[in-house]
Parts: structure tokens; C-alpha cells; sequence
């Protein structure tokens, strides 16, 4: 549904309950999802779980949007936390996928992909940003 078309039929949903109960069990869903996720990215340090945990961030992220248009003073802070763990691991997940296409372009020609000074890079700025992402993430999901 286009956006414009969901603003003219919101007032036709509906809803259960008003007010913050109407999204209040899944903004815990989100928040409890997230914190998994991260628990399952710290202890498996692969690039897919790091993907996963950001698609939950993402999900919990929209939610607080919602809210900081109604707590803006207090969801202010969290939000910006939410997006800068956001943006880490989708820089951490962008730079693996350059990092695995280049190494695959190389491979195509029968050949052993070097350990190059890309690769090297690449793994360094990847473990910083997840180390921050997991930084970002013990505080978000501490509360």
C-alpha cells in the first residue's frame, strides 16, 4: 500500500485498543527479538546472524519512530542510539558482501584468491564495526 493511500484509510483499521496498547506488545516483541538476535550474533560472529540482528534492529527502530513522535523528548536518544547501531551493521554486512564479491570475481578464473591488502581492509573495518555494533547493542538492549 502506498503511503499516501495508508494515511487516508487509517482511520478505518481496526484497532483493538487505543492509545500505546494498540502497539505496546510488539514493541516488546521487537525489543525482545532484538536482544536475541544480538545474543545469537555475539556468540556466533557470523555474517548472517550479524544480518539478521539488523532486520530485528530495523523492526524495533520503526516502532520507536512511532513513539518519538509522541515522547520526542524522551525516545530522542534512543532512537539516534537505534540508528547508529543500524547504520554499523549494515556498513559491516555492506563491506562482507564487497569483500565476498571481489573474492568470487577472483575465484571465477580458476584461480586462488589472494589474501590482498581489499581483503585485509576489509576484515579490519568489518570486526570494528561489529565490535561497535555489539557496544551499541549491550546498551540499547540493556533497558
Amino acid at each position: 500500500m502506498q503511503p499516501s493511500r495508508a494515511r487516508r484509510t487509517i482511520r478505518h483499521w481496526p484497532l483493538k485498543r487505543d492509545g500505546f496498547k494498540a502497539i505496546a506488545a510488539g514493541v516488546k516483541r521487537t525489543f525482545r527479538d532484538g536482544r536475541e538476535a544480538l545474543a545469537v550474533a555475539r556468540k556466533s560472529d557470523r555474517a548472517e546472524d550479524f544480518h539478521e540482528w539488523r532486520k530485528r534492529v530495523k523492526d524495533h527502530y520503526f516502532h520507536v519512530r512511532l513513539l518519538h513522535r509522541v515522547w520526542g523528548d524522551v525516545m530522542s536518544g534512543y532512537e539516534q542510539s537505534l540508528k547508529d547501531l543500524e547504520d554499523a551493521l549494515g556498513e559491516s554486512i555492506n563491506l562482507s558482501l564487497l569483500e565476498s564479491g571481489v573474492q568470487q570475481l577472483v575465484s571465477q578464473d580458476g584461480l586462488r584468491p589472494p589474501r590482498s591488502s581489499l581483503h585485509n581492509a576489509a576484515g579490519s573495518a568489518i570486526r570494528d564495526l561489529r565490535k561497535r555494533a555489539l557496544k551499541i547493542g549491550a546498551k540499547v538492549y540493556a533497558e
